[in-house]
């Protein structure tokens, strides 16, 4: 009778020891899950400022950005080759950037320009919104699926937490981030 009781006992230890081992292993995937998604973030935060400074140091001589738009990222920037996407498309961890001359409070100017980030995730688009290209931006677009929040006469700071919160955690998640520039 002892023996039987020691092979149950021996069953439930066993049972329990892989128990935790699987909740052990749930938490792991879950935190490098995480990680994961930080890192490909801040990927997207380096990657918009190699495009703004690449583009600043091309058009430092020059009066406007006229020339601006994703041709000329693709063929002037030098970028790393898992940014090149075929045709004119310049590749992010999410999706892709986007980058225009912009007219930035005049008519037809080309005084600025923008570049954008598509499908950012609900989680990760304030990380990013508020990363430390957003301090250098004039303005930023902050959109999703069911709305939009431009935040505007930034520079030098960052955009308010609740305006941005407030289009990042709102809809279906698919956020789109714009970061515009304006010659000095």
């Amino acid at each position: 009778m002892k023996h039987r009781s020691q092979k149950g006992n021996a069953l439930v230890q066993t049972a329990v020891c892989l128990v935790l081992a699987g909740l052990v292993a749930a938490g792991v995937m879950m935190a490098m899950s995480h990680a994961n998604e930080v890192r490909r973030a801040n990927t997207v935060i380096e990657d918009i400022t190699l495009i703004r400074n690449g583009i600043e140091r091309l058009n430092a001589l020059k009066p406007d950005y006229s020339a601006v738009d994703d041709d000329f990222i693709l063929n002037q920037l030098n970028l790393p080759e898992r940014m090149v996407g075929s045709g004119t498309e310049v590749r992010s961890p999410y999706d892709r950037y986007k980058a225009l001359r912009a007219h930035i409070g005049c008519a037809g100017c080309n005084n600025g320009y923008y570049v954008a980030a598509m499908k950012i995730p609900s989680d990760q688009c304030l990380r990013i919104a508020r990363s430390p290209i957003g301090r250098v931006a004039d303005r930023i677009r902050v959109m999703n699926d069911v709305g939009t929040e431009v935040i505007d006469d930034i520079a030098g700071k960052l955009p308010p937490i609740d305006r941005v919160n407030a289009v990042c955690q709102n809809g279906m998640g698919i956020q789109g981030i714009t970061f515009y520039f304006k010659k000095q």
